[in-house]
């Protein structure tokens, strides 16, 4: 009985233990998943002031020339200041650069499903520590302006810029707040 004891004891210790040297890794996660959060929030800020301008200015064509240059040209500049790598991806790309990779198509799965139930996409996210580096993406749900080039009604002077800009485009048939795909983000190992 007290051999039992002296073991649960120190199983107890261990536990303890183990999950006291898990504190620092579970608040690097929790710093990572925030920094990524605000990172994905500046670049799709920043990415929406230039669509939305574009739309005011020269309507959907302009907008259109304003993604395919300005959303990479973002990506690059935010990541790069903060030391991560940041692009979209979808289920449904319009550019292939932008097709998943095994784990997001995963997270984009999982994220199609909590849409399916019900939740809000705008609040949809995900984090973790993979083989690549930290890993975070929140979804992008389909907004009402985004119809105009990528929902079910699409004009055939738009529809015949995409095919010119994107001849593998998959990225229509949305409608407004349906999962349109995620912000990616990784950190690489040593953050």
């Amino acid at each position: 009985m007290r051999l039992a004891r002296i073991g649960a004891a120190a199983m107890l210790a261990m536990a303890v233990g183990s999950g006291l040297t898990a504190l620092p890794a579970l608040a690097q996660t929790d710093d990572l998943t925030a920094r990524s959060r605000a990172l994905a929030m500046e670049f799709q800020d920043k990415l929406r002031a230039q669509l939305m301008g574009a739309l005011k200015t020269g309507g959907p064509l302009l907008a259109l020339d304003v993604c395919q240059k300005a959303a990479p040209a973002i990506a690059q500049e935010v990541g790069a200041r903060a030391g991560a790598t940041i692009w979209r991806t979808s289920l449904k790309a319009r550019n292939p650069r932008g097709t998943p990779d095994a784990w997001e198509r995963s997270v984009l799965q999982r994220f199609a499903a909590r849409r399916a139930a019900g939740e809000d996409p705008a609040t949809i996210e995900t984090s973790a520590q993979t083989a690549t580096g930290f890993r975070y993406m929140k979804a992008i749900p389909m907004a009402e302006p985004c119809a105009q080039c990528h929902g079910t009604n699409v004009a055939p002077e738009v529809a015949a810029k995409i095919a010119a800009l994107y001849p593998q485009d998959q990225a229509t048939g949305f409608v407004p707040g349906e999962l349109r795909g995620a912000v990616s983000i990784t950190w690489p190992t040593q953050h």
